[in-house]
């Protein structure tokens, strides 16, 4: 496997099974303190709504319109006061339960450990992610992708969030790579795949949904991580 001698990934959705484990980890939440009597709703209603929240939180958040602490203590008060739950306190404590839980969950994506397992010692191997490193390292550690990668980078450590090109650029230089001998993996079209190409490096889109996105062609689709292995021998 000579293609390219540096693999960035991107880390949720990519490698780390985010909306597995947040699911996850609202369930239990949901169940631990009785969410169904006290609203009136199953579960799948909740979560359908917090995940809606939380979205649009995150956009405020990269717009500078929210704070970190409001993005991460607001999600649960909105989703309590769309249902008609006033009990803020209880609210915030799930916002701060679902940060420390969430991280420590383990699931990958389909296929993510067998590449990363056949990867390892034949290319570098290395993480670039937006979000709260906080949390960001945590999910690294506790679902063992740490032993595979050689360098972290993420946004909240450096002045760039993708799909800005500087954090490519720090990226490559931290791990002494050449933009011609790298590829960048990831799952957000715009982020992952237009970031990488304005830094000049090659883009392999994981898109096992088969979204179609009008615009710029990445160099790669990859509809299952497996199809990495392939690209890398060509």
């Amino acid at each position: 496997m000579t293609k390219y001698s540096h693999l960035f990934f991107d880390l949720d959705r990519t490698l780390w099974d985010f909306d597995r484990n947040s699911e996850e980890c609202v369930n239990e939440l949901f169940l631990n303190h009785k969410l169904e009597t006290e609203l009136g709703i199953d579960f799948s209603v909740f979560y359908q709504s917090f995940k809606e929240i939380n979205a649009i939180s995150w956009r405020d958040f990269r717009k500078g319109e929210q704070s970190k602490e409001d993005l991460r203590l607001n999600r649960f008060v909105q989703t309590f006061f769309k249902y008609g739950s006033g009990d803020w306190k209880k609210a915030r404590l799930l916002s701060r339960q679902y940060i420390e839980i969430c991280p420590m969950k383990v699931n990958l994506v389909k296929g993510a450990k067998d590449l990363l397992e056949t990867l390892k010692g034949k290319v570098e191997i290395h993480i670039i992610t937006n979000g709260f490193s906080d949390t960001q390292r945590v999910k690294i550690k506790s679902s063992g992708l740490d032993v595979y990668i050689n360098q972290i980078i993420i946004s909240d450590e450096t002045s760039f969030a993708k799909p800005d090109a500087g954090i490519f650029k720090l990226a490559l230089n931290k791990a002494g790579a050449r933009a011609s001998d790298s590829l960048m993996i990831g799952d957000d079209y715009r982020k992952d795949i237009i970031g990488a190409k304005n830094a000049g490096i090659h883009q392999a889109h994981y898109n096992p949904r088969h979204i179609t996105i009008k615009g710029v062609n990445p160099t790669y689709t990859l509809i299952d991580l497996s199809e990495l292995e392939e690209i890398l021998k060509t």
